[in-house]
This record gives C-alpha cells, sequence and structure tokens, in this order.
C-alpha cells in the first residue's frame, strides 16, 4: 500500500516483485498536520480485513517468521521497556495540545517502565483490533486541529506507533507474541550485526541511526550486490538516471579525506595545543623539542606514531588500487565459503595481507566496534600505558577508512593467526581459549570468537579457505 510515487519507484523503476500493489494513499486526505507521518501507517493497518503482517523498509528477514508467530492475535518485533523518548513525548504532550493530551490519559498506564511495542514488524490474526486503535486515535487528532507543530517531532509519532498502541493491546486484555527478546535501554544493541546473519539472527532492523552506520550500510550493499546482482543493477540506473552514483572511483580520489578537516594529524596537534605548545610544521620536532614531562612526550610520541601509521597506509590505498580490488574479491570468495558450511568451526582462515592493524600504548581510535567511542584524547596523558589494537576497516562503497578497536579477545586471535599463518576455526578456539579460560567457559569463548571471526570476514579482515 503506498501512492504513486512509490509505485513508480518500487514496481516500475526497481521492478520489486510485489504481488498486488495498491495506491490509495494517493488520495487519502488524513485532515491531520503533515508531520503526523504515523497517521498513513495506522491508516494502512486499518484497511486490512483479513490476518496481516507489515513489515518496515528498514526491517530485513533472512528466515521465515515462525508460525506460532503468525497465528499469533498480535505479533511484533520485540517489547521495549523504560525507552526515555517515551517519557519526553509524555512530558511533551500537554505542551502540543492539553486537550489531547487529557483525552488520551485513559490509554496512558500508570507504568514507570513504559512499556511498548516496536513496530519493525507488527499484524496478527486480529486485523479487528488495528481498525479499532486507528478509529480511536483518528478520532482523537481529528478532534483536536490546534496542535503546536512545532513540538511534533518523531518522538511523538513513535509515542503514537508503539507505546500508546502497546497500552491499547493491554487495555483491552490482548495477548501481543514477540518475535525476540526485549530490549530495556535506550540503545538497541547487535540489531544490524551482519557477521551474525543467519546463525545467531534471522533479522536485522535499520532502526533510527543505525541507516548512518556505514559498516552495516556497506554490508546491506555488498548482500545485495552478491545475492540480488540484477536490484543493484536497476538502483545504478535509477541513480545515474537522477544525476546520482554511489559509486566513487579511485580516480582524483584523496584517501586522506576525513571529518578532522583534512588533517591526518589532528589528534596529535590537538594534544601539543592543550599542552599550550605551538605546532610547528615537523610535528615530530615539535614533540622533541617540548619542555613535557617524560611521560607526557611519551604518549605524544605514541600518538604522533599511530597517525603516521594510518597516513602511509591511506596513501599506500591511493597509489595502489589492487589493495581494494583484492578486498572485493575477498569478500565475494568468503561469501561463498560461508553459504556453503553451516558451521564456521571446519573453515580454514588466514590474516589478509591487505588488512591493516596499528597498535598503540593508548587509545586514540575514533570508534569502538559499531559505536562512537567519544573520547577526550588528552585523558590518555593520565592513563597507564598498555596495548592497543586499532583495525583499519575499508569502505569499498565510498572509498574511505574507518577505525575500530580490538579487544582482549580479539589481541588474542590475531597473535594466533599472525604465528599460525593457516588454522581452522577449531584450533583458533581451542588455542584462544588458553589464554582465554578466565572470561568462562569454553562454549562461551568460542562463541565470542566466531563471532569476532564472522565480523572479521565480513570486514576483509581474514580469508577463508
Amino acid at each position: 500500500m503506498t501512492d504513486d510515487f512509490g509505485k513508480k519507484l518500487l514496481v516500475e523503476e526497481l521492478c520489486l516483485p510485489y504481488d498486488e500493489v495498491e495506491t490509495s494513499l494517493e488520495t487519502l486526505e488524513t485532515g491531520v498536520s503533515p508531520k503526523i507521518w504515523i497517521y498513513q501507517k495506522l491508516w494502512s493497518y486499518a484497511q486490512q480485513n483479513e490476518p496481516f503482517i507489515n513489515v518496515d523498509g528498514d526491517f530485513f528477514l533472512f528466515a521465515p517468521i515462525p508460525d506460532t508467530h503468525l497465528k499469533s492475535e498480535i505479533v511484533a518485533q520485540n517489547l521495549e521497556i523504560g525507552f526515555e523518548f517515551y517519557q519526553i513525548a509524555l512530558q511533551n504532550l500537554p505542551l502540543i495540545s492539553d486537550k489531547l493530551s487529557h483525552r488520551l490519559q485513559t490509554l496512558i498506564l500508570p507504568n514507570q517502565d513504559l512499556p511498548a511495542m516496536n513496530a519493525g514488524i507488527v499484524g496478527g490474526h486480529d486485523f479487528v483490533f488495528f481498525q479499532e486503535y486507528f478509529h480511536l486515535i483518528s478520532s482523537v487528532l481529528k478532534n483536536e486541529p490546534s496542535l503546536n507543530d512545532e513540538l511534533i517531532d518523531s518522538n511523538f509519532n513513535m509515542f503514537f506507533e508503539q507505546y500508546l498502541m502497546y497500552s491499547f493491546v493491554q487495555n483491552q486484555s490482548k495477548k501481543c507474541l514477540f518475535l525476540t527478546e526485549p530490549v530495556s535501554t535506550n540503545v538497541y544493541e547487535g540489531f544490524v550485526n551482519f557477521h551474525e546473519v543467519p546463525f545467531q539472527r534471522s533479522f536485522l532492523h535499520f532502526l533510527g541511526n543505525f541507516k548512518k552506520n556505514v559498516w552495516a550500510c556497506n554490508q546491506l550493499s555488498d548482500y545485495v550486490l552478491i545475492h540480488f546482482s540484477e536490484y543493484t543493477d536497476k538502483i545504478e540506473r535509477l541513480l545515474r538516471k537522477n544525476n546520482l552514483s554511489r559509486i566513487v572511483t579511485l580516480q582524483n580520489h584523496s584517501f586522506l579525506e576525513n571529518s578532522k578537516s583534512n588533517n591526518p594529524f589532528y589528534r596529535t596537534e590537538w594534544l601539543l595545543k592543550t599542552q599550550g605548545i605551538l605546532v610547528e610544521n615537523d610535528i615530530s620536532g615539535s614533540i622533541k623539542n617540548s619542555t613535557l614531562s617524560e611521560k607526557k612526550n611519551t604518549v605524544l610520541e605514541d600518538a604522533y606514531q599511530f597517525e603516521k601509521q594510518k597516513n602511509h597506509f591511506l596513501q599506500q590505498l591511493f597509489s595502489d588500487g589492487e589493495i581494494i580490488e583484492n578486498q572485493m574479491i575477498s569478500f565475494k570468495n568468503n561469501e561463498k565459503i560461508l553459504s556453503e558450511n553451516a558451521q564456521l568451526l571446519g573453515v580454514r582462515i588466514s590474516w589478509n595481507s591487505s588488512a591493516k592493524v596499528i597498535e598503540s600504548s593508548w587509545n586514540w581510535t575514533e570508534q569502538n566496534f559499531f559505536h562512537e567511542a567519544p573520547r577526550t584524547y588528552e585523558q590518555n596523558f593520565e592513563e597507564p600505558e598498555g596495548l592497543f589494537q586499532v583495525f583499519l576497516y575499508l569502505d569499498t562503497l565510498f572509498l574511505k577508512v574507518y577505525e575500530y578497536q580490538s579487544d582482549e579477545i580479539a589481541i588474542v586471535m590475531k597473535e594466533i593467526l599472525d604465528e599460525k599463518e593457516v588454522l581452522s576455526v577449531e584450533e583458533l578456539v581451542q588455542e584462544a581459549y588458553q589464554y582465554l579460560s578466565q572470561l568462562g567457559d569454553y562454549e562461551l569463548v568460542k562463541d565470542c570468537i566466531i563471532t569476532r571471526i564472522s565480523f572479521w570476514v565480513k570486514s576483509g579482515f581474514i580469508d577463508l579457505e
């Protein structure tokens, strides 16, 4: 169910294989503020006269939905508990409309945990429930024309789609079956972990800021390229038709571009400035000529060497296009082997010689796995010396390089791979456990190692044989 533009884009341009397409949204007159985009979605649910499942466009299934869920009264992705933005929406509700807030009080349950249902996937056999919920919300919104539009945001929309809908489930004494475990923090951990598909995860959901996660978006792009190449071609043609392109070529491209004003030594320069040192063209000389303590000079030199190694790698990428080509070949080969092996334990692995790892005595990375790791670099002046590894992930789509910090388990794995060169996953697990047994039992450590191997495979850090 879409409008004319949606039909043209999805069906006529991309040729997605829908059995039926309705364009009734084209003529729908909502009678509410256009900022309340959830209205059209709830309206589309209410038009169903048989059991249905709605799957959001940023939700990706890699296995069939279990029959128990397909046959349930109501089904949703997961239960949410204690999410802050529902509390914010509740606080803003009287400011948007005091009358609206008063009319909704009968739906709002006195539960400080603020339970809600994530509607990345939602539906069920009780289609009448969705009709009744829409008519209730529609009557409330349409009878309140004087809403404060400036305060209507995504929190307001999700409040109606997920929090109030689950309150209505409970008020009506309905049963909702969830596809996965409850989430009780404001952050969805692992919901774009491509390296856990299909063995540990049957679906991914690019909700919220996950759509800006470079690693995850690249994995999605590569997955479509390998498994549905005909659609990749259609997307490319559509982009070119609109004077856009997802492809960046090496010609006139510089890997030295980054978010810090194209300065490859921005961390070292920042540290020098915090210590009141005038930064010269020769950064190494600035460090050597400083009158700081031996500890601070050692930290400064460590930052400089870290950035120097990364800069050398970026320059090498710019001058050697084979590295990128080899990464793509490696990725496609790994995908083929993964598709043929239900279990990774028997697969032989080796470190990809094109992959770059930088070791340092202090932590200088901008990223920690998939999440931003906001740091004040000068904190390292107070930190003890240690061992840190940073993996440089090459984004072959937009030709950028991103940093991902290693951890204790990954450091042990990398040392074993450097020593053995080629070994099976099972052999790696057995050897690594000798050093990691303090972390838990064998099965726990094995799962941790296989998760990291899957991430390394998807990132082009290792090759499979």
